[in-house]
C-alpha cells in the first residue's frame, strides 16, 4: 500500500487584524497595571503599626523644618504610648547635632528632661542608623522599639530595622504626617513628586543591598546615649571600659624591713640636723652682734679723745692773749 504523508495545513493568509488586536489588548493590560501602581504607589511607601505601649521609642533622623516627627512624638507621649525617648542625632552643622534641636522642642512641649536621651552619630543612611540604634536598644533591654518617622519613610525604615533586628527587639513603626508629601495625591505638587521619586529610588537600592544582609549579633559595647540611662543600674565596667592600673611587684620581707629602717632613720635624724643648724646660725648672729658693738665702742672712744683735744686748744689760746697784754 502506498504511504501517505500528511503535511500540516497553514492558513492561506496571515491575519494582521487579529495580531494587532492582541497587541493592543496586552498593552492595555500593562497600562492598567501601571496606572494602578502609580495610583497607589504613594500609599505603598507607608506602613504604620498599631502603637500600643513600649518602654522605649526613637525619633529617626531626617526631620523636616517643622519637626513633624518631634510633634508626633509629643502627641504619642501625651497618649502614654512610651516611657522614654531616644533622639537620633546626625551632625547637621560642624559641632551641632539634630538631636539637640529635637530635645529643645520636646522640652518646651513638656516632656521631662530625664525622659529624653540623645544619640549623636555620624550615620549617612537609614541602614547605618539601624546599625547604631539596634545595639543600643538591646543594651537597654528593650523588648519592643517604637520608631517614629515620616509617612513616606515608614515602610522602608520598617523593612531595614526588622531585617537587622532579627526579632530582637520587636520593631513597630509610627508614620507621622508630613506636609510636603500627600500619599494619595503625590503628583499634585512639586515637593511631593520629588519625595516620591527619591524614596522609590532608595527603596530599590535598599532591596538590592539588603537581600544578603544578616541580622545584627550582640549588643553595644559602649553606651552612647546622653545622658546614660543606666549609669545607676549597671556597673562602671559595663558602661565604660576601665583599664585597671598595673599592680606593682610584691616586695620581699627583708627589703620591707630595710625600707622601714631607712624611713625611721630619716625621720629621727631630721630634727637633730635641724637643731644643729639653728644653733650654728644663732652663734654666728651673736658673733656678728659682738663685732658691731665693739666697732661702735671703738668709734665712740676715738670721738671722745678728739673732743677733749679741741677743748684744751680753745682754753690755751685766750691765756696767750692775756700774757701779751
Amino acid at each position: 500500500m502506498p504511504i501517505r504523508i500528511h503535511t500540516p495545513k497553514f492558513p492561506a493568509r496571515f491575519s494582521w487584524a487579529g495580531a494587532t488586536a492582541w497587541f493592543y489588548f496586552i498593552l492595555l493590560v500593562i497600562l492598567l497595571c501601571l496606572s494602578a501602581f502609580l495610583w497607589k504607589s504613594g500609599e505603598m511607601l507607608m506602613r504604620a503599626d498599631a502603637p500600643g505601649h513600649a518602654r522605649w521609642a526613637a525619633v529617626l533622623a531626617g526631620d523636616g523644618r517643622d519637626m513633624e516627627r518631634g510633634e508626633a512624638a509629643w502627641a504619642l507621649y501625651q497618649e502614654g504610648r512610651f516611657d522614654s525617648l531616644i533622639l537620633m542625632g546626625p551632625r547637621v552643622f560642624k559641632t551641632r547635632h539634630a538631636s539637640e534641636f529635637e530635645a529643645e522642642l520636646l522640652e518646651t512641649r513638656g516632656i521631662p528632661k530625664d525622659k529624653l536621651f540623645q544619640l549623636p552619630n555620624e550615620a549617612l543612611s537609614t541602614t547605618e542608623e539601624a546599625g547604631i540604634l539596634i545595639p543600643q536598644a538591646r543594651l537597654l533591654g528593650a523588648d519592643t522599639l517604637l520608631l517614629i518617622t515620616s509617612s513616606f519613610h515608614s515602610a522602608r525604615a520598617g523593612r531595614i530595622f526588622r531585617k537587622l533586628a532579627g526579632g530582637y527587639p520587636v520593631i513597630r513603626v509610627y508614620a507621622a504626617d508630613d506636609f510636603a508629601f500627600d500619599p494619595k495625591a503625590w503628583w499634585s505638587f512639586n515637593e511631593s513628586r520629588e519625595i516620591w521619586l527619591v524614596e522609590w529610588l532608595k527603596t530599590l537600592n535598599t532591596a538590592w543591598s539588603m537581600w544578603r544582609q544578616k541580622p545584627l549579633v550582640g549588643s553595644a559595647e559602649f553606651m552612647l546615649l546622653e545622658p546614660n540611662p543606666r549609669v545607676n543600674e549597671i556597673p562602671k565596667a559595663d558602661a565604660v571600659k576601665v583599664v585597671p592600673p598595673k599592680e606593682k611587684d610584691p616586695v620581699p620581707e627583708p627589703l620591707k624591713d630595710s625600707v622601714k629602717a631607712e624611713k625611721r632613720d630619716t625621720v629621727v635624724a631630721a630634727p637633730v640636723d635641724s637643731n644643729k643648724t639653728e644653733k650654728d646660725t644663732a652663734a654666728k648672729v651673736e658673733v656678728k652682734k659682738a663685732e658691731k658693738d665693739s666697732a661702735k665702742k671703738m668709734g665712740s672712744d676715738s670721738a671722745g679723745k678728739k673732743g677733749k683735744a679741741k677743748n684744751s686748744d680753745s682754753t690755751a689760746k685766750p691765756m696767750g692773749k692775756s700774757k701779751k697784754n
